[in-house]
């Protein structure tokens, strides 16, 4: 009986092929591991795009917008001062401005600091509205906390406060003014 040669030296090797389906097997599974893992993070991504999306439709609103800016101008001497002046007695429209304003700055804290959204996903306008609300807030935090029996309440603001300015801090402030010096000083000559 005469055997084809390829298959004679096939049986005289004696390949075993156990090892290599093994490896294969082994490769595809890591590859869908790896597959798996992009998408679920590209999808966990979208996601948090997602809730900025829908949290940030306010900050289309021109009412909002108005507020916000509004209680920048606000000026009191002490927390009984800013409660006889815009407190939800004498004054329920302007604390209701108050705290829309604070809710949501409260709420888009919230978002991050439980990492539903990233702080990245936060616009350099509504940081500064953020920094600026805090800054002017944030001395009577405790009190408006004692006002209200909630402790702490102010925490989630200051969380996102904290991380924005320390953004905002390593930009070179004195490069960014003493070329806008210039921009102006040159504007002004050349307009002249």
């Amino acid at each position: 009986m005469d055997r084809c040669p390829f298959v004679a030296s096939v049986y005289e090797m004696q390949i075993d092929l156990t090892p290599i389906s093994t490896v294969l097997g082994l490769g595809s599974v890591i590859i869908g591991i790896i597959a798996t893992l992009h998408s679920i993070r590209r999808f966990t991504r979208a996601r948090k795009l997602g809730i900025y999306l829908e949290f940030n439709k306010l900050l289309y609103d021109k009412e909002f917008v108005k507020e916000m800016n509004e209680i920048q101008t606000w000026t009191w001497d002490s927390v009984e001062d800013f409660f006889v002046k815009y407190g939800p007695e004498p004054n329920p429209e302007a604390f209701a401005k108050f705290i829309r304003v604070g809710s949501y700055f409260d709420g888009l804290s919230t978002l991050v600091h439980r990492k539903f959204m990233d702080d990245d996903f936060v616009p350099e306008t509504t940081a500064i509205a953020l920094i600026c609300f805090w800054e002017k807030f944030e001395p009577a935090s405790e009190a408006f906390a004692k006002v209200y029996r909630r402790p702490g309440c102010w925490d989630s603001i200051k969380y996102l406060y904290d991380k924005l300015h320390k953004i905002d801090c390593e930009y070179d402030r004195e490069h960014y003014e003493k070329r806008l010096e210039e921009e102006v000083t040159e504007n002004g000559s050349a307009q002249q």
